[in-house]
């Protein structure tokens, strides 16, 4: 074969493939608004979806998440027999409503059989080492399983060996408010988080809610918290309007998977 005739059959096609690929990849990439002009204002928006997320109407009602609770822990912990002690309810920091049941569970062995019991234990001294530790907590006797308390809220939140933290300092933290804060208390409990709980600040005389959240010894203003909680759920940056109502139909999706799981159990 002659030299001509080898780049036509060889480097050619090979040029052809490298063109193309070119020619796709600037038909693909994304376009940039020049900055001399903005783009139609239906193109963009600023996503916010607190107001979704918050809407939540349909509460669990307590035995049922209760029998919720008390099958997943044979589930997540097998080979003992549990025992139900006692539920707490869990208030959300940003929207007021219950947004989660504690529920904690003894082996049937367990020495300690009451929540009063439970709490008078943990007011016991200050755990020193990590064997301490695990006796203050009981992580050999106790389970805790948290479920959602809306519908809308997944079945299981959180679950873990042991008395919850804020079980064991709830009285260390009611201690630092009202020696700190004359005239204030500790009310319900609050959650950030499944991963993250506190209590509320109350004025000791008329019970009401001072708006601020102690966490261990941090303390924060529910407004505050709400309000960032709220632009953490906006879009900062601008993103196309396809995108955004793509969040918000997944978030519908979700939330409606949730309660026809919650409808149909068990």
């Amino acid at each position: 074969m002659s030299r001509s005739k080898w780049l036509l059959v060889v480097i050619f096609p090979v040029l052809l493939i490298l063109a193309g690929g070119g020619l796709y990849f600037l038909s693909n990439a994304p376009r940039t608004p020049s900055s001399s002009s903005s783009p139609p204002s239906s193109f963009y928006s600023t996503c916010d979806t607190f107001e979704l997320v918050k809407d939540k109407r349909n509460p669990v009602p307590l035995e049922l998440a209760k029998s919720v609770a008390s099958a997943y822990v044979y589930k997540a912990y097998p080979g003992y027999n549990w025992v139900f002690v006692g539920q707490i309810p869990a208030y959300s920091a940003y929207f007021g409503y219950q947004s989660g049941h504690v529920f904690i569970f003894r082996k049937d062995l367990a020495p300690l059989s009451t929540l009063e019991e439970l709490e008078r234990h943990a007011r016991g001294k200050p755990e020193a080492n990590q064997a301490e530790s695990s006796i203050k907590y009981l992580f050999n006797d106790i389970a805790t399983i948290i479920t959602g308390a809306m519908k809308e809220d997944e079945l299981i939140l959180r679950h873990f060996r042991g008395l919850p933290q804020f079980f064991v300092k709830k009285q260390e933290n009611k201690e630092y408010v009202e020696g700190n804060f004359p005239g204030k208390t500790i009310g319900r409990l609050i959650m950030h988080t499944p991963l993250s709980f506190g209590y509320e600040i109350l004025f000791k005389d008329s019970q009401k809610a001072t708006g601020d959240i102690i966490f261990g010894e941090r303390i924060d203003s529910s407004s505050s918290m709400t309000k960032t909680y709220q632009n953490n759920l906006k879009r900062k940056s601008e993103i196309h309007a396809e995108e955004c109502k793509w969040y918000k139909d997944a978030i519908i999706e979700a939330k409606e998977a949730n309660i026809r799981e919650w409808d149909s159990y068990p």
